[in-house]
């Protein structure tokens, strides 16, 4: 896959395989913005894992989530035994072998690409309005007779919004006798689809390629990534602890929040020194009376946040030497850190009886990786 080849709206380089090379699955399992995507090639391997191994520029790389797409050169994917088997067992899955982009042009060229766009959910299901939950409760025998309520909520309408995505990388690049040259700085800004912030993903990424012609016989050069991100993410893939698995399950009798005179249950639980969340506009959220197991999806929005801040540099170094015509010694060092810290804050709060935080609460945990690579090779 090439650089033109490549989709303008991606912003994970592991889209940039989506629907392009036959034989390779590219699996969305989030639409949290930032989230990796699943790439099956192989399936299941011996080596216990189902992703497949990942070189940047010789370099092996366990994520390439920081990688701005502008900076690839060239994605190839190696699917048979053959030819993943110099990479042993860790190629079992397959491997991405992903080419970064260097000078090529003979004077300086600028370049600058900018991108904006509005994301909205889409085939969103059909829920019970009003009426229609009462008849079925009713006929249920959940419900008196003639119940009737001043609310109609939809809760998929309330938890989902049309939100902006833009990014910009700026690169130069360029070339002479002796050096060749590419530097860019990328900065991409994407909010989710679930209302608020909570679920929203920012990534500022640096790059610099270059090499330089010391002697006839002496060449030496760089590939360097730097990556900073931050995301904030929201509970998924739980019916019951998630934000869109409670909206598609409460009830439409239930008000986002209470505007004016608050309910009878309501005061009582404020008297009753319950603490209530407050939405921005600092009135309490709506509580059901008809759903226990579930809450209000903006409760549980405004009861857990999560985020998480990644820093990354990777790249390499290396000299070729060419004593005589045609015989080239290649050595290369190879480096990857990645720092992460994840922190989350857990307010103190009650919605009912089986939903409750009696006490308010702080984590985070940080994690730091290092790895280092050595090539030395001769090639004729």
């Amino acid at each position: 896959i090439k650089a033109e080849d490549m989709m303008t709206s991606i912003t994970n380089a592991q889209q940039a395989l989506q629907g392009k090379t036959s034989g390779v699955q590219v699996i969305s399992s989030s639409g949290s913005p930032g989230a990796d995507m699943k790439i099956r090639i192989r399936g299941y391997s011996s080596n216990g894992k189902s992703d497949p191994l990942y070189i940047v520029d010789g370099l092996r790389a366990e994520s390439i989530s920081s990688l701005d797409p502008n900076n690839i050169a060239s994605m190839e994917v190696l699917k048979d035994a053959a030819s993943a088997a110099i990479y042993g067992a860790e190629g079992g899955n397959g491997v991405v072998l992903i080419t970064t982009k260097t000078g090529m042009q003979s004077t300086t060229k600028v370049t600058y690409d900018f991108q904006y766009s509005i994301q909205s959910p889409t085939h969103l299901p059909k829920l019970m309005n009003a009426e229609q939950y009462i008849g079925y409760q009713t006929e249920a025998g959940n419900l008196p007779q003639n119940t009737t309520s001043i609310y109609d909520t939809d809760w998929l309408e309330e938890v989902f919004e049309s939100s902006p995505m833009q990014k910009h990388n700026l690169s130069v690049s360029g070339s002479n006798d002796k050096s060749t040259y590419y530097a860019s700085l990328g900065y991409l800004n994407h909010n989710g689809i679930v209302v608020g912030n909570q679920d929203k993903y920012q990534r500022i990424s640096g790059m610099f390629n270059g090499s330089y012609k010391i002697k006839s016989w002496l060449k030496v050069g760089s590939n360097l990534s730097l990556g900073y991100s931050k995301r904030s993410s929201i509970s998924e893939n739980n019916i019951e602890n998630s934000v869109v698995g409670n909206a598609l399950v409460l009830d439409p009798l239930t008000p986002t929040e209470y505007i004016g005179t608050l309910p009878d249950n309501i005061t009582d639980l404020l008297n009753n020194n319950k603490k209530l969340l407050q939405s921005g506009n600092n009135n309490y959220y709506g509580i059901s009376d008809y759903v226990t197991g579930n809450i209000n999806p903006l409760v549980r929005l405004a009861s857990s946040q999560n985020k998480y801040v990644q820093n990354s540099v990777m790249g390499n170094i290396y000299a070729d030497i060419t004593p005589i015509n045609g015989f080239t010694i290649t050595s290369k060092i190879g480096f990857n850190y990645d720092n992460g810290i994840l922190s989350g804050y857990n307010p103190g709060y009650y919605y009912n009886a089986s939903n409750y935080n009696e006490y308010p609460g702080v984590s985070e945990a940080t994690s730091t990786t290092h790895y280092w690579q050595w090539d030395n090779y001769v090639s004729y």
